[in-house]
Formats: C-alpha cells, sequence, structure tokens
C-alpha cells in the first residue's frame, strides 16, 4: 500500500514539475496582410496584451508607423494606405521580437470617386446678415429648396416652409414691411421665377435669400409691376364656339391706338379688351408680329384683357417675343384646363383649385420663355366666406403634377391673383390651407388671427393639428412669443432664476425679456414659468415692449365705457389705456374689459396681429 501511494506521488510531482514548462510557453508571433486597393490590411498575431510597432518603407522613406497592443486574442490590426505595382519592407516588434518582412502591393481597379461638390449660400433679412456659409458639401441631385432648409435646420435657424416656399426665415417673415415684402432667391447673381425646388445646385454656386420689401426691386432681382394705369385701348373682334374665344386685332387698331396715346401724356401702354358676355374656358388673341414690334418701338407694355385671365407683356419682353415668333402673327392664349385634359397625377394635387395653360403660339410654335423676360399674369380667385386674401395661392405645376409655389398678390377689388413669370406654362390657382388645427376652423372668431401668428412663426401647436385656442397663455409662453417677434437676438446676460434651468425651449427668451425690461421675475429669485398671464398683463407687456422700440407714441384710449373699468389694476391703467387706443385690446360681448381674467392663446394671438399692424 505504502508502496502504491509512493508511486502515485511520484507521477504528481512530475507532473507538477512540467507545468510551469506549459504556462510559460508563449505563440510564435506572425506578420500577414492583405491588399484591398491602395491599402495593406496588416495583422500583426501573437499573444494577448503585448506592445506591437510597425513601420513600412521603401528604399528611399518610410510610408507608415504606428504602434498599439495585442488583444485578448492576440491580434493588433493597422491599415497601410500605399501606392500600388510597388514593394516595401515591413519591420514589426512585439513585445521585443523583431519581424521582418515584404509587402507587394499589386495594380488594382479602382472605381473612380465621385467629384464632391461645394455651394455657397448667404441669407440677409430686414434685420441684418442671418448666415454666410462656404464650401458646403452638396448632395447627390439636391435642389435649392432642400440644400436651403438642411443649413437652416443644421444652424437651429426658425423658417416657415408652405410647401415649397420659405414664407419666413428667422421670424422675419412675408408682407411685416408691406405688400411688396417677402423672400427671394437668387442662384449666382440671377433670380429664376420657377420655385427653389426645382433649381438643381451645381458644383460652385451660390444661393443667396435675400429679403425685399418692393417685389425685388431694392435687391436686384425686380418682379415686374404693371403700370397699365395710363393705357390706351383697343377693342378687339370677338368669336365664340364652344365656350372658346377667338379675338383679333389689325395693325390699323394698333397704329391708331399708338398714334392717339403720342397725343397724351404718360400714356406707357396698349390694352387690348378680348372680354366677353358670355362664359368661356379659352381665350386666344391674335396680334401681329409687326404690330408687336411697333408697340416696343414706342416704348409701351402691351396689356391683354380677356375673359378668363389678364396677362401684361412689359416693353423688354415684347421686344423678346417679337424677335422670337416665326409667323406673322402672334396668338396670346389663356385656357381654364378641365378634368379632361389633366394627367391623373395632375388632377390628383388640384383639388379644388383651378388650373390655367398660359401659352404664346407663333408659326406653329409655342414660345415658353423670353430670354430671361418676365410677363404678369393676373388670373380670377374668388375669395369665400372667412378665407384670408394672405393664402391666395399660384403654383407653377409641371406634367409629373409635382407644384411649385410662385410668389403673388391677391386684390380683393379686382378679385385677381398676379404672378410674374418667365417660363409659360401650367399654373394653378387656390387657396392654400396647408396649416391646419382640428380644433381651429374658418368659422371661429379668432381663425385669421391664429393663422396669422402661425404663418409668421410666433406660435406652434400645442400638439399633432392641435392649437389649444382657448388654453390659457403661460408667461414662458408669451416671453417666447415676444421673443420671437423681435428675431431672437442674442442675449448678453443669462437671467438668474431658480425655476429657470438652463436648456429650457423658454430660458434665453426669459433672459430676453428680462434684459429688456419687459417681464420681470414674480420675485427675484422666481419667474413662475407656468403663471398664467392676465389680460392687464398682457398689455402691459405689450407696452413696455413697444416702449422698447420707442413706439409708444400716440393718443391714449378711453376705458370709461367698459363696465369692470374699476377692475383694472393701478398698475396696469396706462398701458390698458394705450392698448385700448391702438385697437390691441377690446371689450368682451358682455362690455367687460375682464383685466383679471386669463389670457387664452387666441386671444393674444388677436392682440398680437393688431399690435404688429398698428404698432409695430
Amino acid at each position: 500500500m505504502k508502496k502504491t501511494i509512493r508511486s502515485i506521488a511520484a507521477v504528481l510531482l512530475v507532473i507538477l514539475l512540467l507545468i510551469p514548462s506549459f504556462a510559460v510557453a508563449e505563440s510564435i508571433p506572425q506578420v500577414g496582410y492583405v491588399q484591398n486597393g491602395n491599402v495593406a490590411e496588416i495583422t500583426v498575431t501573437g499573444d494577448g496584451g503585448k506592445n506591437v510597432s510597425i513601420t513600412v518603407k521603401d528604399e528611399n522613406r518610410y510610408y507608415f508607423m504606428s504602434q498599439g497592443v495585442t488583444s485578448d486574442s492576440g491580434k493588433a490590426e493597422f491599415k497601410a494606405v500605399l501606392d500600388t505595382e510597388k514593394e516595401y519592407s515591413y519591420k514589426v516588434n512585439i513585445d521585443g521580437k523583431v519581424l521582418t518582412g515584404k509587402i507587394v502591393m499589386d495594380r488594382v481597379s479602382v472605381d473612380p470617386v465621385p467629384e464632391t461638390k461645394y455651394a455657397n449660400i448667404y441669407i440677409k433679412g430686414y434685420k441684418g446678415l442671418i448666415l454666410n456659409e462656404s464650401n458646403i458639401k452638396i448632395k447627390e441631385g439636391e435642389n435649392v429648396l432642400n440644400f436651403t432648409l438642411r443649413i437652416l435646420n443644421e444652424n437651429s435657424i426658425s423658417y416657415e416652409n408652405r410647401n415649397g416656399y420659405i414664407s419666413s426665415i428667422d421670424g422675419q417673415g412675408e408682407h411685416d414691411r408691406g405688400e411688396g415684402s417677402g423672400w427671394m432667391f437668387s442662384v449666382n447673381g440671377v433670380y429664376p421665377n420657377v420655385g427653389a425646388g426645382m433649381v438643381t445646385l451645381k458644383g460652385g454656386d451660390t444661393v443667396k435669400w435675400l429679403y425685399t420689401e418692393n417685389f425685388g426691386k431694392d435687391i436686384g432681382g425686380s418682379i415686374p409691376q404693371d403700370k397699365g394705369v395710363n393705357s390706351g385701348h383697343v377693342t378687339a373682334e370677338t368669336k365664340v364656339i364652344n365656350k372658346e374665344a377667338t379675338s383679333k386685332v389689325t395693325d390699323k387698331q394698333i397704329k391708331d391706338a399708338l398714334a392717339d396715346a403720342e397725343k397724351k401724356n404718360n400714356v406707357n401702354s396698349i390694352t387690348i379688351k378680348a372680354e366677353t358676355k358670355e362664359t368661356v374656358i379659352k381665350s386666344t388673341v391674335v396680334v401681329t408680329k409687326n404690330s408687336m414690334t411697333e408697340i416696343s418701338r414706342a416704348n409701351m407694355d402691351l396689356r391683354v384683357d380677356t375673359s378668363v385671365g389678364t396677362i401684361s407683356i412689359p416693353q423688354k419682353a415684347l421686344a423678346e417675343l417679337a424677335s422670337k415668333s416665326q409667323g406673322s402673327t402672334v396668338e396670346i392664349v389663356i385656357e381654364k384646363m378641365t378634368v379632361d385634359k389633366l394627367t391623373e397625377e395632375q388632377n390628383a394635387v388640384t383639388e379644388d383649385s383651378v388650373v390655367y395653360d398660359i401659352s404664346i403660339v407663333s408659326g406653329d410654335k409655342h414660345i415658353s420663355y423670353l430670354g430671361g423676360q418676365k410677363i404678369i399674369i393676373y388670373l380670377p380667385y374668388e375669395l369665400k366666406n372667412g378665407q384670408l386674401k394672405e393664402k391666395v395661392t399660384v403654383w407653377y405645376m409641371n406634367d409629373k403634377g409635382q407644384l411649385e409655389k410662385v410668389n403673388c398678390k391677391y386684390d380683393e377689388k379686382t378679385k385677381l391673383t398676379s404672378f410674374a413669370t418667365d417660363h409659360l406654362s401650367y399654373y394653378v390657382v387656390g387657396y392654400d390651407n396647408s396649416i391646419s388645427f382640428d380644433d381651429v376652423t374658418e368659422k371661429d372668431w379668432f381663425y385669421k388671427y391664429v393663422m396669422y401668428a402661425v404663418e409668421k412663426g410666433l406660435f406652434t401647436g400645442t400638439g399633432e393639428n392641435i392649437f389649444s385656442p382657448n388654453k390659457p397663455m403661460t408667461r414662458s409662453m408669451l416671453v417666447t412669443v415676444l421673443y420671437r417677434l423681435e428675431g431672437k437676438l442674442e442675449i448678453a446676460k443669462t437671467a438668474s432664476f431658480t425655476d429657470i434651468p438652463s436648456g429650457q425651449w423658454y430660458s434665453d427668451a426669459v433672459s430676453w425679456s428680462v434684459e429688456k425690461e419687459i417681464v420681470k421675475g414674480i420675485t427675484e429669485t422666481e419667474f413662475k414659468p407656468e403663471n398664467n398671464i392676465t389680460r392687464e398683463q398682457l398689455s402691459v407687456m405689450l407696452y413696455r415692449y413697444a416702449a422698447s422700440k420707442n413706439k409708444v407714441s400716440g393718443v391714449a384710449g378711453s376705458i370709461d365705457s367698459f363696465t369692470d373699468k374699476d377692475k383694472v389694476s393701478s398698475w396696469a391703467v396706462d398701458a390698458i389705456k394705450w392698448a385700448v387706443g391702438q385697437g390691441i385690446i377690446t371689450g368682451k360681448s358682455n362690455g367687460n374689459l375682464d383685466p383679471s381674467g386669463s389670457a387664452t392663446r387666441a386671444e393674444v394671438a388677436a392682440m398680437l396681429q393688431r399690435y404688429i399692424e398698428n404698432v409695430k
């Protein structure tokens, strides 16, 4: 028994003596590589956690040097960019062991790298420079609209995009500075009269968005305006067959009109009257090429009035038209398109709008482009009850039924919407109701005020398709609205309130309002952002806001007629009287001012529009 135990102990001793040799056994380091194009992907294999350094060189210089540590599995990987059709030598040191070898880079077929294209963007509003960036990468097939919106988003600049038409940037909106104000874009100094979504960018392009206050005249992109007040008139002979009118004007009529115009002062255009008492869907006016030339030589515009619509052709565009005419006559055509003449795609997007085909034909050739010269087109639209003139819209429609909004304006007196274009095609006239809320309808008294505030970027909804018009306005909401109205200027100092943490959606607005002394804290340390605003508090805040801009002049109104005038707080009397005098605040249906009542979001929208229109 003892002998057996001694034998087992001897065996165990031998095993134990062998174990250390097993534990310290090391892997043999190896180096391998795989060529991938002009990159050598080099793998060093050895024990885990070992330091590795590597150099790759030819006979003249080093091309690659790096170092690392092997992973738990014992691998370290490196990537060296090398020339093809060339041989290199490598030297690897892994934990003191040096390995050398060769890397042979074979010739490979490398797909050409797509050329990276860059563009520039410049945006300037009526408050100054908004953005100026150069060498921005263009995405494949990117157009001006997508490019602009992408850059605005990347720079956190607010904007309003109405179906491809940018109506506001950084709080500076269309019609802020009058009927002729709004945003226009140019590419390399040229103002296209198509939507920004229809202009594809090329490398080196410079996109400029400028705010015009006079239909583009002030920024070098003038939209021609119809002179048409003093005009010589010619009545065309018109025949109607199957609701299609054809009107002809003789050279003698034009000659007599020009002679008569010469005798008068300030006659700057010739108007052809081609209207009918019958209902027509297509009107064709035929004028000789010679008459076109004579009108242009007399430095006059040509205006064509039909029962379907009106076209005004400025003198320069008229000269271009005459030069492009290949026949002896020119046909000016305005046609209201019927369903059967449109494709399914086109019919699908028109809804309640009307599609017009505007064309000019000479010698059986359509003249759709006038060398960059623009003509003015007037098309009818009847405002429905509760609709706003600002939302009457014109779109250009291509063959695929895609719509691009164009600049236009609507005249409530003539019931015509006008726009300028250098490209004749299909145009759609309708009402842009793209902004809609389930709880705001055209029947509500506050509809136009809510739409106005939303379109100008002052308000947003409280949820998907929800505006919450009757929800009380909070202090944080109001200062944010006023901050947007001011243009979100940089703040000089951050307000210190214990209940206003940094990074909130209203933080900068609170700091701005305190800096301008428009809205103060409830206490020295608390702002109370969720407290509701009363109607008298709102009046005071608008009064202070106007004072900060030196715009509180004007006769104060009287509050004597309001039944609850005595309920106005003493500190709010002057502001309430000012607001009443400016037409900003009105009484409720019961004759009360309700000064201490919470101001709803709808009421604030109404007061803001009145403020902007009457004071700002």
